[in-house]
């Protein structure tokens, strides 16, 4: 009878808890799957929302000083502003700069609020100050076309040939393209926050809907 109830050394014992444990365990996996899903749906929202706002400011920015040049040319002040291909150009090479920008503002956040806002401005600061850079590099290659002319900055004569004085655009071309890109900047940040706060707001209802027919 001892050797009924005797089990063997070497008897490996069932373990009620591992059903349990390999449950929670794909559980977690499917849910790490899912941020990883979600994450990668959000930087393609976000990047198709960045992409559109900057071909909305490169278009604006273009017709706006084609328009400009227009009036001006009337009263004999002709090339004062960059050509229409010149700019196209400008804000092309500065789009990756952009999502540099953007992807290091995100990274910084707004937590503690007095660091934050100063780090954020430094970084669209560092953005805005590419804008003449970019504008002398596109110059330089729409320059190297034939039959294109360049805005000659101070250099322009009205109709009588007086110089313009009151005209300096190499003296402010660098500040009034800093505030520019800034304020370009800045409003993209602030609009792809809102769209990121109405993603959560949504994503609050969907799950709150369907925890209350759940119930």
């Amino acid at each position: 009878q001892s050797q009924l109830w005797t089990y063997p050394m070497n008897a490996v014992t069932p373990d009620p808890t591992r059903p349990w444990i390999s449950t929670q365990s794909s559980i977690a996996v499917e849910r790490e799957a899912s941020r990883a899903a979600s994450k990668r749906q959000t930087a393609r929202s976000n990047l198709a929302l960045l992409t559109a706002f900057w071909i909305y400011v490169a278009l604006s920015n273009v017709m706006y000083a084609n328009s400009l040049q227009g009036s001006l040319s009337e009263l004999g002040m002709h090339n004062f502003f960059a050509p229409w291909d010149a700019r196209l150009l400008q804000h092309l090479f500065l789009y990756p700069a952009l999502i540099g920008a953007v992807y290091l503002s995100r990274r910084i956040g707004w937590q503690p609020i007095w660091r934050a806002i100063l780090l954020q401005v430094l970084c669209g600061i560092a953005f805005a100050s590419l804008g003449s850079f970019m504008m002398d590099i596109a110059e330089l290659l729409v320059k190297s076309l034939p039959g294109r002319a360049i805005h000659q900055g101070a250099m322009m004569h009205a109709s009588d040939g007086t110089l313009l004085e009151l005209f300096q655009p190499n003296r402010f071309t660098w500040l009034s393209a800093t505030t520019n890109f800034f304020l370009s900047y800045a409003f993209c940040i602030a609009l792809l926050t809102g769209f990121e706060f109405y993603r959560r707001l949504r994503d609050a209802q969907v799950r709150t809907t369907a925890l209350e027919r759940s119930l």
